[in-house]
This record gives C-alpha cells, sequence and structure tokens, in this order.
C-alpha cells in the first residue's frame, strides 16, 4: 500500500481530459550571457527548447527554490526562464515541433511521479526530416525516477540504473507538495553515431495502461545539441580584434568529428601557434 504523504500533491490545475494539446515550439533561445570558464573555449552547441504554453504547471509548485533562468545544469545549458514545466499525465501526449538541424543529442530534465512500481510508463519518440523516428521507453527504475525520492522507506522508485540518467539538482520539495528532498534528473538521448539528422519533433506520452498508481511524469527543459558552434560570449562577441589577430587556435569543428584546419598556423618567428 503507498503511502498517503507520498505523491503528487502539487496543485497542477485543470487538465484537459484530452491530455495537453501540441503547440509549436517558441524560437530557440541561446543562452548568450553565459560565459566559459576560460577564453579559448568560445562556443556551445547546446540549443535550448522553449516549451511554450504546453508547459502550464509552475515548477514552484512542486520544487522550494528551484534553478531558474538561462541555467547550466549537468554541464548544459537549459532555458527555464518561463518558470513552468510540463505535467503528462496517464493517457496524455505533449509534442514540440520544429526544425534542429544536425540533432547529435537530444537532453531532457525529467522525472516521474507516484513511481510505486517498476514497469513502462511511456515513451519520448524524436522524429526526423526524413521520415525516420527514434522512440526511448521510459522505465522507472531504468531511466526515470520519482521527483520526491523520500527516506527511501516510502515505497517509491527512487533510484535508476540507466547511466544515461543523471541527478542534476537536489533540493526542497515544497512543504504543500508533502516536503523533503526533491531532484531533477536530466536523461540523454544519443542518436546513432555519425548521424546528424533535422528533428522535427519530440513527443512524450505516458501510457494509462498497467498504470494503477497513476504514474505520470515531469518536464521542466529540453535542450538539444545540434553540433555546431555558438557564440556565448556577451554580445556575442567572440570576433575581436584580439581574437581574430591571435595565433591561438580557438575553435571547435562545425560537426563533430570534422578537422578543421587552423587559419593562423605559425608563419614567423613571433608566431606562438597553439597558445
Amino acid at each position: 500500500m503507498r503511502p498517503a504523504t507520498q505523491g503528487t500533491q502539487f496543485n497542477v490545475g485543470p487538465v484537459n481530459a484530452a491530455g495537453i494539446v501540441t503547440k509549436p515550439a517558441r524560437a530557440l533561445v541561446l543562452a548568450s550571457g553565459l560565459i566559459a570558464a576560460t577564453s579559448s573555449v568560445a562556443f556551445a552547441q547546446d540549443v535550448t527548447v522553449a516549451l511554450g504554453t504546453m508547459a502550464g504547471v509552475p515548477v514552484t509548485n512542486a520544487y522550494l527554490n528551484p534553478p531558474f533562468g538561462h541555467v547550466v545544469l549537468g554541464t548544459h545549458q537549459f532555458d527555464l526562464s518561463s518558470g513552468n514545466m510540463i505535467q503528462v499525465q496517464p493517457g496524455q501526449t505533449a509534442s514540440i515541433s520544429g526544425s534542429y538541424p544536425n540533432t547529435s543529442q537530444v537532453y531532457v530534465l525529467l522525472n516521474s511521479y507516484n513511481s510505486y512500481g517498476a514497469y513502462k510508463i511511456g515513451q519520448i519518440v524524436m522524429t526526423f526530416s526524413d521520415g525516420t523516428t527514434l522512440a526511448t521507453d521510459l522505465v522507472t527504475g531504468g531511466n526515470i525516477r520519482e521527483w520526491r525520492p523520500g527516506d527511501g522507506t516510502s515505497g517509491t522508485i527512487n533510484t535508476a540504473t540507466d547511466t544515461h540518467l543523471v541527478n542534476v539538482w537536489t533540493g526542497q520539495a515544497q512543504p504543500a507538495a508533502g516536503g523533503g528532498t526533491a531532484i531533477i534528473d536530466m536523461l540523454t538521448i544519443n542518436l546513432p553515431a555519425g548521424q546528424y539528422k533535422t528533428l522535427t519533433n519530440i513527443t512524450m506520452s505516458v501510457t494509462s495502461l498497467n498504470n494503477p498508481y497513476a504514474t505520470g511524469m515531469i518536464v521542466p527543459g529540453i535542450t538539444i545539441n545540434d553540433g555546431v558552434k555558438h557564440c556565448i560570449r556577451p554580445g556575442k562577441s567572440c570576433h575581436t580584434s584580439a581574437e581574430d589577430q591571435s595565433k591561438a587556435w580557438k575553435w571547435q569543428p562545425e560537426l563533430p568529428g570534422a578537422t578543421n584546419t587552423n587559419p593562423h598556423q605559425p608563419s614567423d618567428e613571433n608566431a606562438r601557434g597553439n597558445d
């Protein structure tokens, strides 16, 4: 028997019985205000996805003082500036449509709730411009787990075995949501090696079959690795006079696995090469 104090106790507001309405994603937002730890790293490959009106549940309904704004979680950039997250309940589907060229990885912030059994609760399906799809089954205890793990005696599935799922934030749940430790995990979905396709849709669904505890999931953010370098210095100042005159090699390849030629190879005794 599941404890009365565990489960989805945050106020999620009214939910359309037909599920979450599919909306196209808004324009992609780059975290241009973030500065790399060293001046030699001027670019990042993360393209954050705005969840738009599909994200109808305030993150603060569940989490106390959660991450907000343009943040780095698990070494990747996420746009959490809306303050809202997607909730997918049993029988519901949420989709994001757009055009994301050269996709090599997708990073999804997600956790389950009412996680009282180890079973497949749903899927994340990615669709590409060539008509192919890539489906990832979500299995509690495998690649998704309870957002409020409690003290280990609550009966929820508090651990996960898949190495593609990592914890990126640990804090507290709102008292009204039961209090105690609360977490945000990040699931990495990899495309087959060497394939950099144009991603056109991400669909997240939760099955209503074999789901006796109404296990669902919450998704605060999604980021895509598009394999392309993006300037993340303030004002996008990657091409300064000093930078252009430098002999240093400070650029990432256009695509993973590509090989670039240093345009500033040493040409005289004053050149410093790969400083």
